[in-house]
């Protein structure tokens, strides 16, 4: 699909896409005889997975660099995520400080939001 599409199937303007492209977090599948960039249907997931990595906290180029190295990593990533997030919950359980728990519980509910993204990024991936 042209940018146009990839843009309006995704809920997002076209520059947005472009800017996604620009930063390697999307690449065109292909360009057409005139110059056109053709996006495979999987970039309508990528980049919902991108902007619920962005609302998560995470900024883009943090986001287009883990993309750029092997997603083969993915899954062991999102599992040392889950970890942290259990020890986090132990934490909480046996700090006394009322002041701590307060941060424990704000980074137990980022680990969690980051535990969703990366989770809903592995599925909306292409197969390398």
């Amino acid at each position: 699909m042209r940018i146009g599409e990839l843009a309006a199937t995704a809920g997002v303007s076209s520059r947005t896409v472009d800017y996604y492209t620009q930063l390697g977090l999307l690449a065109p599948a292909e360009r057409t005889a005139k110059g056109y960039r053709l996006y495979e249907a999987q970039a309508v997931g990528l980049i919902g997975a991108i902007q619920t990595l962005e609302q998560a906290g995470l900024r883009l180029e943090s986001i287009a660099g883990q993309l750029r190295k092997s997603t083969e990593d993915l899954p062991g990533i999102v599992d040392r995520l889950g970890q942290d997030l259990r020890a986090l919950h132990q934490l909480a359980d046996t700090e006394k400080a009322t002041e701590t728990n307060a941060v424990v519980a704000a980074l137990i509910s980022r680990a969690h939001d980051l535990v969703t993204a990366a989770t809903e990024l592995l599925g909306a991936l292409p197969q390398i």
